[in-house]
């Protein structure tokens, strides 16, 4: 509130400001019967109370004075009571007399405290509670001695209308019927399989309501806002929320009620969804097996195992973490703190910079920033300063915030809520400057909606620095209490913190509270050849080859079913299916009837195969060099084998390249040769490993033997293995003959020119056969007209150099 009291116009301050009369200890009293009227009686900042010397003198000896103040019901407000030494306000009680504060309308009501100037110096505040106090009043006893007689004091009495306390509750149904499956009440797990959903339902108690008491402000479901917020991202805002997870994971359900005060009141409870079990661990020791042979299939549990079945860890999908409302009465160097409780981190998780926590976010109002200091306390007690408005206050260095707001107060002191504004404090993602450098840039916005007098508030529209930076939270421990703390420093305002959160960097979360799923019953389909049932497998036997299929059930402890089929094959007799000739050294096989538990031999063999995996009955089988093989597999699992005769034979095959030769020389292309003997014939006739051509064309040559035939094409290039040069060119530029340049080169590999002057002189050479003289000398300057002589050196295809030389005439015109 604007503080712009003072002691020296108290009698003015008197006059203008209060609208009922003043209460002294030793007045008759305003108990039920009685009660002020709080339309006089409706602002905490003007000074209306006194010991019973009045405003001008000290208590007396010996007095015992018993008052009751009561509000006028039934509008439902609270009697309030502010003592402070700030602006008008006085509190100077004798370390020997006493004010006692009770509960109630009687001293039989609960004592609030007992008072005075040794163990309050700065004064304290009341407000009548609900819980203990349906009645609205205070009740004030003051003793004194003879000892010392001080000042006494100058307070206020006010009427207000604090948050009537309620309780939210949450119940869930299972796919929306009964019953109520959370568990424990309100804040436990509700345990589903994926897809299913569940109907969230809130009906909160509202014990101080109009409609139950016929005072005090609505609450119903209907006069209240529900927010509900499930950690995918899912929302309601009635009542009633449904919910289908869409994975197999955990995910915290948040509810907001918020009334119309307004004050909220967060509930988080969980939902687990079942995970997909993994069978590995289950079925048949092998999948195929010998006609009567009796195996075992594992799967099943009993009591003191689970066999063939595992259930991987579930965790959850963290959302945002809430704390609720936080009045502010008027205080003077009153310390006023909420808490939340975090648990869902890693064990032994500390804070590590300071964008673990990336931000604290306050939703609040209150009527005069210089008052405040705000700090953040970790569960090991590091502190971080959000902000810190009076200079004088427990922290050291505070800014002079003045009569500047937060949010749109309500700065009549009596309880009564203003509008709340959210501020947000980050180290990492600060749009703004700490508040005491945007207080004094001016960075505010204009609020009136319960002036006069109208006034300015922070701006909330940005990210605040912290007055300290988060790097303080270091080595904080991430699970535990975390402490908002909240110092008034001066009386005559009041205010609230109406929610808060803290937004931890996501990065930290995904090894949070994890769940882990059972096994509670489990049964096998029926099938014929099962010979017996145990707990915790199956046996198998039958004497007719085939595949068969075993379905295993399970049901975990959150109620899922799931189930996996095994197949089992029972084999027939080995039968060996491979081709009597190959004509490649390796074999795939992959046609061989039987069962996997043998070996394989050769025999009768002068080198032996080589069987990638012996023991396969369709392996792969490399033979060293072309011949005939005698192999075999032997089962020694069923008693069962067969034999096989294989004839290698590698196909043929040959290789020509295509190539270049130059016109008029003779040129040898010759066969590259592999695999087993074969016969050539060329397209030429011959039979020879190699042909000598005396020109270029297409060439061809077939390779043959019992694996088939092979053609390897050629084609041959003749090439003109010679250069020319012009002897003249006028290089002005006509678009004809411009250049001195090669008239043609074909088969030219390496290149070298020099053109020299009459009189002996290199003037330009030239390495590049594509080279265009345009008749400038190296410094871009046009020679002379006239007659020059050059000498050419080229190295054609196959090495051969050819050497040129001859006269060029340049001519200009």
């Amino acid at each position: 509130m604007n503080k712009y009291f003072f002691t020296t116009v108290l009698g003015i301050f008197l006059s203008q400001w209060s609208f009922g009369q003043n209460i002294l200890i030793n007045a008759p009293g305003f108990g039920t019967s009685n009660p002020i009227n709080c339309a006089n009686y409706n602002t905490g900042d003007n000074v209306n109370f006194f010991d019973g010397g009045g405003s001008g003198g000290n208590y007396g000896p010996n007095e015992n004075f018993t008052l009751t103040v009561c509000p006028n019901l039934p509008s439902g407000p609270k009697i309030s009571v502010t003592m402070g030494i700030n602006a008008g306000f006085s509190f100077n009680i004798a370390p020997d007399d006493t004010l006692y504060v009770y509960d109630g309308p009687t001293i039989t009501a609960p004592l609030f405290g007992a008072y005075n100037s040794s163990n309050a110096p700065n004064g304290f505040s009341h407000q009548a509670s609900f819980q203990n106090n349906p009645s609205g009043c205070l009740t004030f006893v003051f003793k004194s001695n003879a000892t010392i007689e001080q000042a006494g004091w100058a307070g206020n009495i006010s009427c207000g209308n604090p948050p009537q306390p309620f309780t939210p509750n949450i119940q869930a149904f299972k796919n929306g019927v009964g019953p109520n499956v959370l568990n424990p009440a309100d804040t436990g797990y509700v345990d589903v399989c994926l897809g299913d959903s569940i109907l969230f339902v809130s009906n909160p108690l509202f014990p101080y309501s109009l409609e139950n008491n016929g005072f005090g402000y609505s609450q119903s479901n209907t006069t209240v806002d529900f927010d509900w917020a499930a950690s995918n991202g899912s929302t309601g805002s009635t009542n009633q929320f449904w919910f289908t997870p869409p994975t197999r994971d955990g995910f915290l359900i948040t509810l907001l009620v918020t009334d119309q005060f307004p004050q909220t009141i967060p509930l988080v409870c969980k939902v687990r969804v079942g995970k997909l079990p993994s069978f590995t661990g289950a079925g048949p020791l092998k999948d195929t097996i010998c006609v009567n042979e009796t195996i075992p299939v594992f799967g099943g549990a009993n009591l003191s195992d689970t066999v063939g079945v595992n259930y991987p860890p579930g965790s959850f999908v963290i959302g945002g973490t809430y704390g609720g409302l936080l009045p502010l009465p008027d205080g003077s160097g009153v310390s006023y703190n909420t808490s939340l409780n975090l648990s869902g981190f890693d064990t032994g998780a500390t804070v590590t910079g300071p964008g673990d926590l990336e931000s604290i976010c306050i939703n609040m109002e209150h009527s005069y920033l210089g008052d405040l200091e705000v700090w953040l306390e970790c569960p090991n007690g590091q502190t971080v300063l959000l902000f810190d408005g009076n200079p004088t206050g427990q922290f050291p260095g505070g800014f002079s915030g003045g009569d500047t707001w937060l949010g749109d107060a309500n700065d009549q002191g009596t309880g009564t809520p203003g509008i709340g504004f959210e501020y947000c404090f980050s180290s990492v993602n600060a749009t703004f400057g700490d508040m005491g450098t945007e207080l004094t840039n001016g960075n505010t916005v204009p609020v009136n909606s319960f002036a006069p007098p109208p006034g300015d508030a922070m701006n909330p529209n940005g990210i605040y620095q912290p007055q300290s930076p988060f790097d303080a939270l270091i080595g904080c421990p991430l699970n535990g209490d975390w402490t908002l703390n909240i110092i008034d420093n001066l009386a005559q305002d009041d205010g609230y913190v109406f929610n808060w959160s803290l937004n931890f960097n996501a990065n930290l979360l995904p090894a949070n509270e994890s769940y882990q799923n059972y096994l509670v019953d489990h049964s096998w389909e029926p099938n014929s050849t099962i010979t017996a049932v145990q707990d915790t497998m199956i046996l198998i036997s039958t004497n007719t080859p085939g595949s068969y299929n075993y379905t295993f059930n399970v049901e975990d402890n959150f109620g899922c079913s799931h189930d996996t089929t095994f197949t089992v094959f029972v084999k027939n007799p080995i039968v060996l299916n491979v081709p009597p000739t190959i004509c490649n050294d390796t074999l795939v096989m992959s046609s061989n009837l039987g069962f996997n538990d043998g070996s394989w031999i050769s025999f009768g063999n002068q080198n032996q195969p080589q069987f990638i995996n012996l023991i396969d009955l369709n392996p792969t089988v490399i033979f060293p060099s072309p011949g005939t093989y005698n192999i075999a597999y032997n089962d020694t699992t069923c008693a069962d084998g067969d034999t096989a005769t294989i004839v290698f034979l590698n196909p043929p095959y040959v290789g020509i390249g295509s190539d270049t030769m130059c016109i008029g020389d003779p040129f040898v292309i010759e066969v590259a040769q592999f695999g087993n003997s074969f016969s050539l014939l060329w397209s030429t006739g011959s039979t020879l490993p190699f042909i000598t051509i005396s020109e270029g064309g297409d060439y061809s040559v077939t390779a043959t033997n019992f694996c088939g035939s092979y053609t390897a094409n050629a084609t041959i290039t003749e090439i003109l293995c010679d250069f020319e040069l012009p002897n003249v060119f006028s290089p002005n530029n006509d678009g004809s003959n411009d250049n001195f340049t090669l008239l043609f080169a074909d088969g030219m590999e390496e290149f070298n020119l020099a053109i020299l002057n009459r009189w002996g002189n290199v003037v330009r050479v030239f390495t590049d056969p594509n080279f265009e003289w345009d008749g400038k000398d190296e410094m871009g300057n046009d020679m002379h007209e006239g007659v020059y002589f050059y000498k050419a050196i080229g190295t054609l295809f196959g090495g051969r150099e050819l050497t040129k030389q001859g006269f060029i005439h340049l001519v200009r015109k």
